[in-house]
């Protein structure tokens, strides 16, 4: 069966309240998954204890790692042995058929990510309108298509595209909770363990000339948009710069080949990277170097903004002040 290729790894840390609820979507592939690897960081509201008695199979393993939230899913990760791994993040959920989607795409695809998209909801599962990931702005710029595959040199721009320092971290690959990964990938490349809540985004950015990504118009799971409380304070979205920084800069210098006959392009980066007060107005120049090097990047950046102008039209407040990282 093709799910028995999958390894599910569900990380945990006083998590009952959240996981209770999707138990249902759980079980649904459980039995025909590969292997289940719960990865607890010592709860203490009977987490463990539930999922022991709700996943009592012997292919399912209870693993427990000190707390800390992307060193744990490299844990996890880490003991898997099937070619692709899902995390199963506490709260979100995914349904059998939106597993096995997601597995035929990646072997269709020979993909190293198979992105999808979610259905937002809150706290309380009530249904929430979409934010503004990238993975949504790039499904509706290309309107028709079920399936889009960037790899290489083009992933790269796309993920430095939504990721700007200090002014947004955006991540393209959207939730974890709503994607597959071959495993092999996230072993030799773990998620990094300094960026806080970022580590996937930090992973996206560092990583993407190097990855076959395929993006999957299919709503798959659900995702729990939380309340952000976090990066309220300077200091606190200087030091996540700090961070972003190198790897920016890396990720740049490595296609900069193909921005030579850009004038200009230089002194533009410089200037971004040296004073992390600049204006937004600067991070648009930069972009507009980026992606006006090749026709097949001009169409895509085009559709970006006319996109960009419908989503500003329709924004809405109260979501956006929930999802906003920075000033």
């Amino acid at each position: 069966m093709i799910l028995q290729q999958v390894s599910v790894v569900i990380p945990t840390l006083n998590s009952m309240r959240l996981l209770q609820p999707v138990l249902p979507e759980m079980r649904s592939w459980l039995e025909e998954v590969g292997e289940v690897i719960v990865v607890d960081s010592h709860s203490t509201d009977g987490t463990m204890e539930r999922l022991r008695e709700a996943l009592d199979f012997p292919h399912v393993r209870f693993l427990t790692h000190p707390p800390g939230l992307y060193a744990s899913w490299n844990f996890g990760i880490g003991q898997a042995t099937r070619k692709w791994v899902h995390i199963a993040t506490a709260g979100d959920a995914l349904r059998r058929e939106d597993l096995v989607h997601l597995v035929r795409t990646a072997e269709e695809n020979d993909a190293d990510v198979v992105v999808a998209p979610p259905v937002f909801v809150d706290e309380e599962g009530q249904a929430l309108p979409d934010p503004n990931w990238p993975v949504l702005q790039l499904l509706e710029a290309h309107p028709g298509q079920d399936e889009l595959v960037l790899s290489g040199e083009e992933l790269a721009y796309f993920a430095l595209f939504h990721c700007h320092p200090p002014f947004r971290y955006d991540c393209w690959m959207g939730s974890s909770a709503s994607n597959l990964y071959r495993t092999s990938v996230l072993q030799v490349n773990p998620f990094p363990t300094h960026a806080r809540h970022f580590g996937d985004t930090l992973f996206g950015l560092e990583n993407a000339r190097n990855l076959k990504a395929v993006f999957s118009r299919r709503r798959c799971g659900r995702f729990v948009v939380h309340h952000r409380t976090d990066l309220q304070a300077p200091e606190d979205r200087q030091w996540l710069f700090e961070v972003f920084e190198p790897v920016w800069r890396k990720v740049l210098t490595g296609i900069q080949g193909t921005l030579a006959a850009a004038p200009g392009t230089a002194r533009l980066i410089e200037h971004l990277l040296a004073d992390a007060v600049r204006s937004a107005q600067l991070v648009e120049q930069v972009r507009d170097k980026l992606w006006a090097e090749t026709d097949k990047r001009r169409r895509l950046q085009s559709q970006l903004s006319e996109f960009k102008t419908k989503r500003d039209e329709r924004k809405r407040p109260s979501l956006a002040s929930w999802l906003k990282l920075s000033n």
